[in-house]
């Protein structure tokens, strides 16, 4: 894992008391669209610092993310988004950092949400928080006839195991508290898909979730992993077995961090 680089946006003017936070930007290749996600997280969140996880691009990613300002983290090697998740909450932890928030770098989660996602972290209603792609903030946002498919299909199978009803399992947009560090930086956080499995994984886990809408936006360049058929339903097929693998494990605790 590489040193960090670069000022960090807001991190010499916060506010005396203020909350540490941090928003992790996994990022593969994503120089297109790099730039402009950090310029909005200057205007909607000067004073959280910003860092780039930079998971083995090939392109300008890491000198346009220093260049926006942003610390920079460099994986040796294109691991994923899991995996490059895990790094950015890892950086937290040992940072002192108060609360972090997950964002894509490819400019499909608007940093205009972020205040929605932390609010509840610091009103002690929960641990992680969801951003979903449904609900009030997002009336006009076409979500994908198959995509649809899948998250009615995932929502029922984490209804059914969980009680709760979560509309967007498969969102990577999320606020995470300190109190919940500790599942990310372990060995309970699977690092290939991070999805369905994962909200199970926190549930049985006592870690208290919550999903709020928030805004996205059509990705700005690059090409989705979901894209065409056989692509999404692969990946359905994997993430149903990844969220029954869950109940043969043992429950997450704390203490089972390496």
């Amino acid at each position: 894992m590489g040193s960090p680089t670069g000022h960090t946006p807001g991190a010499t003017d916060r506010p005396s008391g203020a909350v540490r936070g941090l928003v992790v930007l996994p990022a593969f290749n994503e120089e297109k669209s790099l730039e402009n996600v950090l310029s909005r997280l200057k205007e909607t969140c000067p004073h959280f610092d910003c860092l780039v996880v930079n998971d083995g691009s090939t392109d300008r990613t890491v000198d346009v993310a220093r260049g926006g300002g942003a610390r920079v983290v460099s994986l040796p090697f294109n691991s994923g988004v899991g995996c490059a998740t895990k790094a950015g909450l890892l950086y937290a932890e040992r940072n002192g950092y108060d609360l972090a928030i997950v964002l894509d770098a490819d400019g499909q989660h608007d940093p205009a949400s972020i205040a929605d996602l932390v609010r509840p972290i610091l009103d002690g209603q929960a641990d992680v928080v969801l951003g979903s792609r449904y609900g009030a903030a997002n009336e006009r946002v076409r979500v994908p006839w198959l995509r649809r498919i899948g998250h009615a299909y995932l929502m029922a199978i984490l209804k059914a195991l969980t009680g709760r009803s979560i509309r967007d399992p498969m969102s990577g947009f999320r606020a995470v508290s300190r109190r919940a560090f500790w599942f990310y930086v372990s060995d309970n956080f699977p690092e290939d898909y991070p999805d369905a499995n994962v909200v199970l994984l926190q549930h049985r886990a006592g870690i208290r979730l919550i999903e709020v809408p928030a805004i996205f936006h059509p990705r700005t360049a690059g090409v989705s992993q979901h894209r065409g058929l056989l692509r999404p339903l692969f990946y359905l097929i994997r993430a149903t077995l990844a969220v029954f693998m869950v109940l043969l494990r043992p429950k997450p605790h704390k203490e089972s961090l390496p």
